[in-house]
């Protein structure tokens, strides 16, 4: 509250700002708040965050001088998944079992405990809202879920159109670098998980990343292993700007590489991760349980099914690539960071 989207509910009055924000709840579609966190808004579209983010947007690149930049920032898809119409009638559960991830419980036999246990969530505790278990839902809900998160997917995908048009609008399409990306992906049903974990499988760690402009050709799908990290000195390098030698990551148009890393300290004192990713392997040491470490053959086993840090065959492999991360980490930075904020 108080913030700039609220100044937008609240523009012409109190009154008016309390009855959308009641219109955002699950009791005005005639549902209520549970494990699912589903229903359709009936907040009028043009009031939702993805609409009003995306007007914001179209007003500034209108009027604003070059050189420019801007950063749009979405948060949906997120959890509640709670489009509004139209978007939230635009798929219906039953056109999602074709996207059903199918489920592999017995995955589970050769991985870390907790793999396991976050797929049963936190039913029943303060922490429900964060993980409700996806094994936990029937495959009406699991596909009820799905549907109004697509749902917000093909929201954001008409109002970025409407970015991307403004652009365009002002004869700067040509001339802009426009980079399209997340900062996690979301389980969404793969390994039996629904929305994000302190487990790096791909579909948490590899996000989107859709870059259009001068010096990327159209069209060209790049396999190489990159990492968010490298977007700012990509940014720099398309304007010929320099780069502070503090700066880590690689401009995208720098060439092919062959790894990126991944450092997740999510959990502090519970859970924290050092992966390294090659175009081939998945690694991941528990910086907690040394022990307890996860490595995968992405070619041979793509949806990272089956664990092979004890298996023999790679312990040879397992012992280079511990190595190669070992050496790409900054040991000259001190770990230990502070927290600044913890949001839910």
């Amino acid at each position: 509250m108080g913030l700039h989207y609220a100044r937008h509910l609240f523009r012409d009055g109190r009154a008016r700002g309390l009855e959308r924000l009641r219109l955002m709840q699950p009791e005005a579609a005639g549902r209520v708040w549970d494990a699912t966190q589903t229903w359709g808004n009936e907040l009028p579209e043009e009031d939702h965050p993805t609409h009003w983010i995306a007007d914001r947007a179209v007003d500034w690149l209108s009027r604003v001088d070059r050189p420019f930049f801007a950063w749009v920032s979405f948060p949906d898809p997120h959890h509640p998944f709670d489009p509004p119409h139209p978007w939230c009638d635009r798929y219906q559960p039953a056109d999602m079992l074709e996207v059903l991830p199918p489920a592999h419980p017995e995955e589970f036999d050769g991985k870390p405990d907790f793999h396991r246990v976050w797929t049963t969530g936190f039913r029943g505790t303060p922490w429900e809202w964060v993980n409700p278990g996806w094994v936990q839902f029937s495959e009406e809900e699991q596909c009820t879920i799905l549907a109004g998160y697509y749902g917000m997917i093909a929201q954001l995908d008409h109002h970025i159109g409407r970015v991307l048009a403004a652009l365009a609008a002002r004869g700067l399409a040509d001339d802009t670098l426009v980079v399209f990306t997340g900062d996690h992906g979301d389980f969404m049903g793969d390994h039996q998980m629904m929305l994000k974990a302190p487990i790096h499988y791909e579909a948490l760690i590899r996000v989107p990343l859709i870059v259009r402009g001068p010096g990327f050709a159209a069209g060209a799908v790049v396999d190489d292993p990159v990492g968010t990290i490298d977007l700012a000195p990509t940014a720099l390098d398309a304007c010929g700007l320099p780069r502070p030698t503090s700066m880590q990551g690689q401009p995208l148009r720098d060439g092919a590489r062959e790894l990126v890393l991944t450092e997740d300290d999510m959990i502090r004192g519970g859970f924290a991760f050092r992966t390294l990713t090659t175009r081939r392997y998945r690694i991941t040491r528990d910086e907690s349980v040394p022990e307890r470490g996860e490595l995968y053959d992405l070619v041979d086993d793509p949806g990272e099914l089956v664990n092979r840090w004890d298996d023999p065959a790679l312990a040879p492999r397992r012992s280079e690539l511990l190595a190669t991360l070992d050496d790409v980490m900054r040991h000259d930075l001190a770990r230990e960071l502070p927290l600044v904020c913890q949001a839910g």
